[in-house]
């Protein structure tokens, strides 16, 4: 019985840790695995179709730059959250969206810790559409528990009113609740 529960306390250990993946635009490749600095991703195609697990951290380069829209998924638990956040010395890494809907998007997640990051997304072509910089969508889904956002900077986020509409749906955060078939809510 002792061997046993060694043996599973081991497992929740190695679980809880998760993996740490690398992302790196200055010097990484979408070709290496992603699991040090040396082997980092280039851009955000493997990070946005990777499904991350309870435990896992996400880092990115500090000094490097990202164009696009980060769209992580997965969620971790209360005990092994998701961590996305920077490595090494220099400036946090910068996400630009140039006129983009969210250059963060999280859907239906929770216990996942978001820090040290800027985020930017200006209105380039001064259309009248929603812009933001992270937008966090909980929809049909129940109670999404612990996000975490930390020492970000979001700034220049220039979205506008969409035609026809009066309320102000961008910003540089943005929570929102959807659907009809659950009720949902963010804790």
């Amino acid at each position: 019985m002792k061997l046993l529960l060694a043996i599973l306390l081991i497992s929740y250990c190695t679980y809880a840790q998760g993996m740490t993946y690398y992302v790196n635009s200055n010097i990484g490749d979408n070709n290496f695995s992603g699991a040090s600095p040396d082997s980092a991703w280039k851009d955000l195609t493997n990070v946005n179709v990777k499904t991350f697990e309870p435990g896992d951290s996400l880092l990115f380069a500090a000094n490097a730059f990202w164009v696009g829209s980060l769209t992580p998924k997965g969620s971790g638990t209360v005990e092994a959250p998701i961590v996305i956040d920077r490595y090494g010395e220099g400036k946090d890494p910068l996400f630009i969206g140039f006129g983009i809907k969210h250059v963060l998007y999280l859907y239906n997640q929770e216990y996942i810790t978001i820090r040290n990051l800027e985020i930017t997304n200006s209105n380039v072509n001064n259309e009248r559409q929603m812009y933001r910089g992270i937008y966090i969508l909980g929809e049909d889904i129940g109670t999404l528990h612990n996000i975490k956002l930390q020492n970000l900077y979001i700034h220049n986020v220039t979205g506008s009113l969409r035609p026809g509409n009066t309320t102000k749906e961008n910003g540089g955060i943005y929570y929102e609740i959807l659907g009809n078939k659950v009720e949902s809510k963010f804790d």
